[in-house]
C-alpha cells in the first residue's frame, strides 16, 4: 500500500511505490469503514496495532489480498 489518507485535523502518508507498506489485516468495521491492521513501525520493528478509514483515503492504491482455503486450488 502507498497511499496518503487526509483527515479534518491532519494527513498522513504511508509507504510509497518503490518502498509499499505491508499490512496484515486483522479486522473490518462496516459501521465506520475502517480496517484494522497488525503492521511493523519501521522506528523500532516492533508490531502495532493501527487502523485506517477507507473513506479518508485521498491518493494511492490499496491492494487486499485474500487468503484462499487448501481446498480451493
Amino acid at each position: 500500500m502507498h497511499a496518503k489518507f487526509k483527515h479534518a485535523l491532519s494527513s498522513k502518508t504511508v509507504g510509497s511505490a518503490q518502498a509499499p507498506h505491508v499490512a496484515v489485516v486483522g479486522g473490518w468495521d462496516a459501521k465506520k469503514g475502517k480496517l484494522r491492521v497488525l503492521e511493523v513501525d519501521t522506528k523500532n520493528g516492533a508490531v502495532d496495532e493501527g487502523s485506517y478509514k477507507v473513506d479518508e483515503m485521498r491518493a494511492g492504491q490499496l491492494t487486499v489480498y485474500r487468503v484462499a482455503p487448501r481446498e480451493y486450488a
